[in-house]
């Protein structure tokens, strides 16, 4: 919120002042006084009960110098739309969306249903939800130590849905790659044939 005095000069150092000071303030503050010269209009304030104890010198004196290194925690660690920064927020974006699906898979979780968390009041909501989370984690973790532990080898035959393995599909038009009673004849239907 604090506002640029000046510009930086040729080492970094920004002199800063409290939004509430100067000809256009942006807030009011119980701590300073409203220039005369200030448009009167309405402004966000400063709650009296959030105002320091003991104040820092951005509340007592007119301007603080900060340098490049004051400021450093805002910065962003890579260029912002470099091929790095692209390649890191791609990946956490790709992570936080595979982490959403998993979580709300009706197959496990299933937070995406209200019916899963149906209680009444905001802490017993946010415990069934925490403990939803921690099965969630736990079963991701135990997941990647058997792949750590056994390794993940890719199928030999491609995944197919039963009806397409064993019957005929009229919804789409195709066939058995062989008959029910073929797979029966040689031993490999899942389930017997019924009369």
């Amino acid at each position: 919120m604090l506002r640029n005095k000046e510009k930086p000069d040729a080492k970094g150092r920004t002199p800063k002042m409290c939004p509430a000071l100067g000809n256009s303030p942006t807030v009011t503050c119980p701590v300073r006084e409203i220039s005369t010269k200030a448009a009167d209009k309405p402004r966000p304030g400063v709650d009296p009960e959030d105002v320091p104890e003991f104040l820092d010198n951005i509340c007592t004196q007119h301007a603080v110098t900060f340098t490049e290194q004051d400021t450093i925690r805002q910065k962003q660690a890579l260029p912002y739309q470099s091929k790095e920064w692209d390649n890191f927020h791609t990946h956490a974006r790709q992570s936080i969306e595979s982490l959403h699906e998993g979580f709300k898979d009706p197959g496990t979780e299933q937070m995406e249903l209200s019916g899963r968390r149906r209680v009444r009041g905001f802490a017993a909501a946010q415990l069934f939800i925490t403990i939803l989370l921690v099965n969630y984690n736990l079963r991701k973790i135990a997941s990647f130590l058997w792949d750590e532990e056994h390794g993940t080898t890719a199928p030999t035959n491609p995944i197919m849905r039963r009806r397409d393995r064993i019957w005929d599909n009229p919804y789409t038009k195709t066939l058995a790659r062989e008959s029910a009673l073929e797979l029966q004849r040689l031993g490999k239907l899942i389930s017997p044939l019924r009369t």
